[in-house]
C-alpha cells in the first residue's frame, strides 16, 4: 500500500472512530413522550403495565401530567399555538368540546388498526379520538352501618336525600362528572333533563344538609367511605372498586332509575410533537392486552369487541353481563353550560 493510500485509510479510520460515539449517542438518545391524563391509581397501574412496554419498544420516556379532564383541556387549549402534549385522556363530556375547538387530530387507521375492533359506543365523530373505556356513576354504601342503624339499603338516587343519613353522604362537586351525574339524574327524575337542569339544582339544595362535603377530589371522597365518616356516596365505578378493596363493609348498587354511562377517551393532540408515536400509543391501548390493562388501571368496561366482560370481571364493581337503564345525554350541551352551572352551584348550593 503506497503512502497516499495509507494516509487516506488512516484518515477515514480516525474519522469513523470519532464518529462512532456520535452515532451511538444518537441511537440511544431517549425522547420524552407526554401524556396528559388522570392521576392516582390510574397513572400508577399504567406505569406498571402498558407504559414500560411502550417506552422500551419506542425508546421514549413517558412524562405523565396528572389532572382532571377540565384542567388538561385547559392546558392544551392554552398551548394550541405550540402544543407540548402528545396524548390526552378526557371524559367524553370534555372531549366533545375539545374536538369542536379543533384541539384534537383524527386517528390514522393505518397507525391505529385496532380502531376497527372498537364497538360503536367507542367510535367518535371523525375518529378524533376513541373511547377506550366505559365507566358508570354508582352508589356505594356501608352495609354494616346501614344494617346496624336499620336503614333500608339504597336502591334509588333519592336515597341520597334520606334524612337517616344526614351529614353522612359523600357527593363530588359538580366540577367532577361524578358529581354532575347525580344532579342530572335527579333532574330527569323530577321532570327535567340536562337541558332543563333546574329540578336537579333544587334537589341538590335539599341534598346539601345530608352531604358531609362536596369533595373536589376523588381521594377525599374515597377516604370518607373507607374511614366510615360517610355511609353513602355517589362515585364512579372505578372509585367504588378502590374503596371496596379497602373496606369489606362497602357495597355498590346501580340505582333502579339507571345511570349515565361515561365514555373515557384517548386522543392525539393536534400538532403533537410526536404525532406518529401518539397514534401508536392509542393503538396500544386498544389491543386486547391493552384493553385488559386499561380495565385493571381504570376499572372501566373495555370498548374492544376482542375483550369480553368475563375477561375483566375481576376489575369491575358490577356484573358486566347485567343490563341496566342508561340515560343518554347531550354531552356538548353539558360542556358548553358547565361553567355557568358551577357558578350557580357555588352560589346556590354551597352558598359561597
Amino acid at each position: 500500500m503506497n503512502t497516499s493510500v495509507r494516509r487516506s485509510w488512516a484518515m477515514w479510520l480516525a474519522g469513523a472512530v470519532l464518529a462512532l460515539p456520535l452515532f451511538a449517542a444518537s441511537a440511544s438518545a431517549q425522547q420524552t413522550f407526554v401524556i396528559a391524563g388522570f392521576g392516582g391509581p390510574n397513572e400508577a397501574i399504567m406505569r406498571k403495565t402498558l407504559i414500560p412496554e411502550f417506552e422500551k419498544a419506542n425508546n421514549v420516556k413517558v412524562e405523565w401530567l396528572p389532572a382532571s379532564s377540565t384542567q388538561n383541556h385547559g392546558r392544551i387549549k392554552a398551548q394550541k399555538a405550540n402544543p407540548q402534549v402528545d396524548v390526552i385522556l378526557l371524559d367524553y363530556m370534555v372531549q366533545v368540546l375539545a374536538s369542536k375547538e379543533d384541539l384534537l387530530a383524527p386517528l390514522d387507521p393505518k397507525l391505529v388498526p385496532n380502531l376497527a375492533d372498537i364497538r360503536k359506543e367507542g367510535r367518535l365523530d371523525g375518529d378524533k379520538g376513541v373511547g377506550f373505556g366505559i365507566n358508570y356513576v354508582v352508589m356505594v354504601y356501608n352495609s354494616k352501618i346501614f344494617k346496624d342503624k336499620k336503614i333500608p339499603e339504597p336502591t334509588s338516587w333519592n336515597d341520597l336525600l334520606n334524612p337517616a343519613a344526614k351529614g353522612r353522604v359523600s357527593v363530588r362537586h359538580i366540577t367532577s362528572s361524578y358529581g354532575l351525574v347525580p344532579m342530572i339524574m335527579l333532574a330527569y327524575m323530577n321532570g327535567g333533563s340536562e337541558k332543563s337542569i333546574e329540578p336537579g339544582f333544587n334537589k341538590f339544595k335539599e341534598l346539601a344538609p345530608n352531604v358531609l362535603e362536596f369533595s373536589t377530589t376523588g381521594g377525599q371522597s374515597e377516604q370518607f367511605m373507607i374511614s366510615g365518616d360517610a355511609w353513602l356516596a355517589a362515585m364512579g365505578a372505578d372509585n367504588a372498586m378502590a374503596v371496596m378493596a379497602k373496606n369489606p363493609d362497602l357495597k355498590t348498587v346501580i340505582p333502579k332509575e339507571g345511570t349515565i354511562y361515561m365514555l373515557t377517551t384517548a386522543n392525539v393532540v393536534k400538532g403533537a410533537p410526536k404525532a406518529e408515536l401518539a397514534q401508536k400509543f392509542v393503538n396500544a391501548m386498544l389491543t386486547p392486552k391493552g384493553q385488559q390493562q386499561v380495565a385493571n388501571a381504570f376499572m372501566y368496561m373495555p370498548t374492544s369487541t376482542k375483550v369480553s366482560g368475563n375477561d375483566v370481571k375481576q376489575y369491575l364493581p358490577y356484573d358486566p353481563s347485567v343490563k341496566f337503564k342508561e340515560t343518554i345525554i347531550d354531552d356538548l350541551y353539558v360542556s358548553q353550560n358547565r361553567e355557568a352551572w358551577v357558578e350557580k352551584f357555588n352560589k346556590e348550593v354551597l352558598k359561597k
